[in-house]
Formats: structure tokens, sequence, C-alpha cells
């Protein structure tokens, strides 16, 4: 857990609220993911940092790659999308 700051005053209150909203984050990109069924869910990992979510891992396709991030685009509380899936064809 980061630490802002000096001391014991409540810093780290802010620091797990901001861990649960990272939390709720991915499960809702998680559930989104699961619902498509043109995106294989299983092959995918996601990170968070703040509004930003960084998407990695391999798909079969390029139509693949842009239904998971069109999909994520739906998803409350992401303000950016780094797609960074890679199309492995075989």
């Amino acid at each position: 857990m980061n630490v802002i700051g000096g001391g014991n005053r409540g810093y780290q209150v802010e620091s797990k609220s901001m861990e649960k909203r990272a939390s709720a984050l991915l499960e809702r990109v998680s559930s989104v993911l699961e619902q498509n069924p043109h995106v294989p869910h299983r092959k995918l990992r996601f990170e968070t940092c703040e509004d930003r979510l960084i998407l990695r891992g391999t798909v079969r396709s390029w139509y693949q790659k842009q239904m998971a991030q069109e999909t994520l685009r739906t998803v409350e509380g992401i303000g950016e999308i780094e797609n960074q899936l890679e199309v492995c064809w075989s």
C-alpha cells in the first residue's frame, strides 16, 4: 500500500479508498469482457492507474483487439484505454 505523507494521520485510509475504487473498476472490466462473446477474456490482463486502463494479452484477430477496446469504452470510471493487446494469428 502506498502511504502519502508521513506519520499515522489517516493517509492510509485515502490509499485504501483508492484501492477499493481500483478493485471495483477491475471487477466491472472483467464482468463486461466476460459478457462479450467476441473477446477471449481468459487471455487478457488489465491494470489501472487512476482512470486509465492498460489492456494486455493476446487475441487472434484485429477484430478481437478492437472489440475488447470498444467494449471497455462503456465501463464507468475509465477515462483512457491503452490497448497493448497483441494479435497472434496461430
